[in-house]
C-alpha cells in the first residue's frame, strides 16, 4: 500500500488541497492522507502569548533597523518622525514590513531581498 502524505501542505486552501489530491492519485497512490487543524489547537494559550510577544519584539527591532537599509522604509519613517513621535515612526515601518510579508505569502511567491546597490 502506498500512502501520499499531504498533511497540512494545503495551507487550508480547498482548491489547492484538491489539486494536491489529484496529483497524488495520478501518481498511483492507494491512499491520500491530509491533516485539518487550527493553529490554536496546536499550541497552548500561554505558549502562544509568549511566542506572540517574541514575534512583536523581533518585528519592532526589525522596524528600527529597516530604515537604515531600505530607502522606501526610510521615507515612511522620516515622514512620521516629522510629526514628532519616534514610536509612531517605528510602528509605521513595522506595518509596512508586515504588509509586505503578507503580500508575499498571499501571492505564494518567494521572498526576495533586494540589495540596496541593486535597487538604485
Amino acid at each position: 500500500m502506498l500512502i501520499a502524505e499531504i498533511g497540512g501542505n494545503h495551507e487550508g486552501d480547498f482548491k489547492y488541497a484538491k489539486k494536491l489530491v489529484k496529483l497524488a492519485i495520478k501518481s498511483g497512490v492507494d491512499v491520500v492522507k491530509l491533516q485539518i487543524y487550527k493553529g490554536d489547537e496546536l499550541v497552548s494559550f500561554y505558549e502562544s502569548k509568549k511566542r506572540n510577544k517574541h514575534i512583536q519584539t523581533v518585528l519592532i527591532e526589525a522596524a528600527k533597523l529597516a530604515p537604515h537599509w531600505n530607502p522606501q522604509l526610510a521615507e515612511v519613517h522620516n515622514k512620521e518622525l516629522t510629526k514628532g513621535n519616534r514610536n509612531r515612526a517605528t510602528l509605521a515601518v513595522a506595518r509596512k514590513l508586515v504588509a509586505y510579508m503578507l503580500s508575499v505569502e498571499k501571492n505564494k511567491k518567494d521572498f526576495h531581498h533586494i540589495e540596496s546597490d541593486q535597487a538604485a
